[in-house]
């Protein structure tokens, strides 16, 4: 794994699970990373209407105040995410578009 050739399996925590229901603790993630679903091999725009507030609701409150989550998704999606970042007070968006995930 990457992590082993960086040297940082020490420092370093990976979950694998349900993105809108963590067993952790709130207000204890540094940094959260999720590929969310686009809506092409794997659900779809619409459903995602009801999945991405469930994800930034989880986000907020895993995420301590001052850390970091970073959600991918697709151009088509970009909307939907951004207008669920609002709610939860202490995350902020940066969009960026990376093109190729049309």
């Amino acid at each position: 794994m990457n992590l082993a050739r960086g040297g940082v399996t020490d420092r370093v925590d990976l979950l694998h699970g349900d993105c809108t229901r963590s067993p952790l603790r709130d207000g204890t993630v540094d940094v959260l990373v999720c590929d969310l679903p686009f809506g092409k091999m794997h659900g779809c725009v619409e459903a995602n209407r009801s999945l991405y507030p469930a994800v930034l609701a989880e986000a907020g409150r895993l995420v301590r105040p001052g850390g970091r989550a970073v959600l991918l998704t697709s151009d088509d999606n970009r909307d939907v995410l951004i207008a669920q970042v609002h709610p939860c007070h202490h995350l902020h968006t940066r969009p960026r578009g990376l093109g190729f995930l049309r």
